[in-house]
């Protein structure tokens, strides 16, 4: 992850994270679900090879992704690219150096989108037109001047483009179990805070998304009341011990109900770790370009939700930062 000032280790906030959550959820709940995928890769395109890009080549060592091509105007991004795919694939994928929306249309695989928000508007339209699947990720999606404005391109019918927030390999699917596990429990009012002192405000809106993305149920609707129960608190000058070290940072997830309560602190730290990357957003982008177009559409209406809801929270959460 490419942290600012000073820079976090991605791999140790994913594993420290996953480590937290799985110590409070049962071996039955994550053991079979969490990692299951299928023996099959999911064969996709990348569009910009840059370093949101390469936040995928663990699901390609992993084997839960394959690629066919890469997309970019820079030769030296395509350089890298072969450089860097051919130890983790059979075969290297096709380079092809554009920038042209059309020209990168005619390719027929899903879509890793990972250029910067900028290209989004022109690129969008003719990635999706034919109900091609997209997973988009940029850390400066949820920057200025492109947040929230880009809510109106992520939002545009028939665009079947989902969104990662802060990493893809952000423990999705360890958090979904442990909301899923307090809420079979009637601990219906999750609720988490996170505190850096060196995040910016575009880091922590998009782990704010991830965050609800993990929490909230699958079939719940924008309507549904269990929306306005997730704040997200900053503490910039805790006495969590955390705290005190720039390098640093803490995250408390918490789901409650009447008499009832449960929670996880995770520790952020800094260093290095050799677990493996969490493939959850990958699952989920699979199972997406698996179904048909009305189940597509009900994920889409959850996710312009989420949005919405994180561009709400937004005024909120900068009296904090």
């Amino acid at each position: 992850m490419n942290w600012i000032n000073p820079p976090l280790s991605r791999r140790t906030f994913l594993f420290s994270t996953a480590a937290a959550v799985a110590s409070i959820s049962t071996a039955a709940v994550v053991a079979s679900s969490i990692l299951h995928q299928s023996d099959e890769p999911l064969h996709v395109s990348i569009i910009g090879f840059g370093r949101h890009a390469q936040r995928f080549l663990d699901s390609v060592t992993d084997s839960v992704l394959y690629v066919d091509a890469v997309f970019d105007p820079d030769p030296l991004a395509l350089k890298s690219a072969s450089a860097l795919l051919k130890k983790r694939q059979r075969f290297v994928p096709e380079l092809v150096r554009t920038s042209s929306p059309s020209l990168i249309a005619q390719s027929s695989s899903p879509v890793l989108l990972c250029s910067p928000p900028h290209t989004w508007t022109a690129l969008i339209p003719d990635l999706t037109a034919h109900g091609r699947p997209v997973l988009a990720h940029h850390t400066q999606l949820f920057a200025p001047p492109y947040w929230p404005e880009s809510l109106r391109t992520l939002s545009r019918p028939p665009a079947n483009l989902l969104v990662v927030g802060i990493d893809p390999t952000f423990p999705l699917h360890l958090l979904k179990s442990f909301h899923t596990f307090a809420r079979s429990r009637g601990a219906l009012k999750p609720s988490y805070s996170l505190w850096h002192r060196a995040w910016p405000h575009s880091q922590l809106l998009a782990f704010h998304f991830d965050c609800l993305n993990a929490a909230l149920p699958q079939d719940v609707s924008s309507e549904d009341h269990q929306w306005q129960f997730l704040p997200m608190a900053f503490q910039p000058d805790s006495t969590d011990v955390a705290s005190h070290f720039s390098d640093s940072a803490s995250c408390s997830i918490s789901a409650s109900g009447p008499g009832i309560a449960f929670g996880a602190h995770l520790e952020i730290a800094g260093g290095d770790s050799t677990i493996a990357s969490s493939p959850g957003y990958l699952i989920e982008f699979a199972e997406f370009c698996r179904v048909r177009q009305p189940a597509r559409n009900h994920i889409l209406r959850r996710q312009s939700a989420l949005l919405k809801l994180v561009q709400a929270s937004t005024e909120a959460m900068s009296l904090f930062v």
